[in-house]
């Protein structure tokens, strides 16, 4: 066999295996920095969900708040209609 024959028969066994180990060499050098960028920002996130928490909660009190204060005109409004009533004013 020559090597012309050699090489139209292994040349592209030799080229598939080397572009098959590159790819996998490629992965394994990726893989760790994409793991920690993962991390990162799942990090990143789980601080912006226990922010948006946060903000969430105060919105909740500003309206607890609010339904006080309209309860109160509630209780004014109710004055003011038990005097018209009576007819003090």
């Amino acid at each position: 066999m020559s090597l012309e024959t050699i090489m139209t028969i292994f040349g592209p066994i030799i080229t598939f295996v080397a572009m098959v180990g590159g790819m996998i060499a490629l992965y394994v050098s990726l893989r760790r920095p994409i793991v920690e960028l993962d991390k990162k920002f799942e990090k990143k996130f789980d601080q912006v969900e226990k922010r948006f928490d946060q903000i969430d909660a105060r919105f909740d009190q500003i309206g607890a708040r609010f339904d006080q204060i309209d309860a109160r005109f509630d209780k004014v409004d109710a004055a003011f209609d038990g005097l018209a009533d009576s007819k003090v004013l």
